[in-house]
């Protein structure tokens, strides 16, 4: 296992994102979703940038791979909390797996100030628990 451990006062691009204690997000990444990011890999920091799978939970998908607005919705929650997370914390740690996740993705587990993002989106309520080889369930009521 590889890990990217930002000191986000050290490792972000400069100046400060308009609000207190909120920063701009590390060179390089990107929020794509609730349980993804883009971001260099560990061992090529400078190399290109890979689309993160995140794991240990599952969100709503968003724009058109959602199946009714009320996940579309969900969805565009679960990323701008992921995102306020990451620009918020002092610390994120990108720890990255040589295995891959569902889809072909690289897999990682998104760790902000000591706690998996897993857990802070679940408690928030927009995220689902979600294990390696566990189907996805609907977001839309049936």
């Amino acid at each position: 296992m590889h890990t990217i451990a930002l000191i986000i006062g050290a490792a972000l691009a400069a100046g400060d994102a308009g609000g207190a204690g909120v920063r701009d997000l590390p060179v390089g990444w990107r929020v794509l979703d609730g349980d993804t990011v883009e971001a260099p890999a560990p061992a090529a920091p400078d190399g290109p940038l890979l689309h993160w799978r995140l794991r240990g939970y599952d969100t709503p998908e968003a724009g058109g791979r959602a199946k009714c607005e009320a996940e579309r919705a969900a969805a565009e929650r679960a990323t701008l909390l992921l995102d306020a997370l990451i620009r918020s914390a002092q610390r994120v740690e990108l720890r990255t797996e040589t295995a891959q996740c569902m889809w072909g993705r690289p897999c990682a587990t998104l760790v902000i100030d000591g706690v998996p993002a897993a857990q802070l989106l679940i408690g928030a309520g927009l995220a689902r628990p979600m294990g390696p080889r566990e189907k996805r369930r609907s977001w839309c009521a049936p």
